[in-house]
């Protein structure tokens, strides 16, 4: 089982870091993909350097007896590719902000309430994020019905 999750392991991340290069020699948000491969390598490096299993792509699995293995997909890869385009988008060089920002900003603050729920934290912390998250929608969807 061992050898299995090891394998699935470098798989995984040499898939993503195949799939990133590719989308970074056609010219698909080079910025982005440069930013989100720089994120996932350290996130990578420390969910196993210092064994912090929510930034592993792939961590050993009890429930999974057959395969022995489960793939964490949102917290290894999807969170690194949206902080990689929100930040881009932070340093981009328009003058204010488009509605993708806003949008972009909803989906990781989603992202932190479902991280969230593995800790023991008062509730009153996830409605307020889900507010945040609801107001971030909103000015995302009116800033883009006043642009288009």
């Amino acid at each position: 089982m061992g050898n299995f999750v090891l394998f699935s392991t470098i798989i995984n991340i040499g898939a993503t870091l195949l799939i990133s290069i590719i989308l970074m020699r056609k010219k698909y948000h080079v910025r982005a993909l440069t930013l989100f491969i720089f994120l996932y390598v350290i996130g990578q490096i420390i969910g196993y350097g210092l064994g912090v299993d929510i930034l592993k792509a792939v961590i050993p699995s009890s429930s999974h007896p057959e395969s022995g293995a489960t793939y964490q997909v949102i917290t290894s890869t999807v969170f690194p590719l949206i902080l990689a385009f929100i930040i881009e988008d932070i340093y981009s060089h328009r003058e204010e902000l488009n509605y993708k920002f806003f949008i972009r900003n909803m989906l990781l603050v989603l992202i932190l309430i479902g991280v969230l729920q593995f800790l023991a934290l008062p509730k009153l912390l996830d409605y307020i994020l889900l507010f945040l998250a609801i107001a971030l929608g909103g000015i995302g969807l009116y800033k883009k019905l006043q642009k288009g």
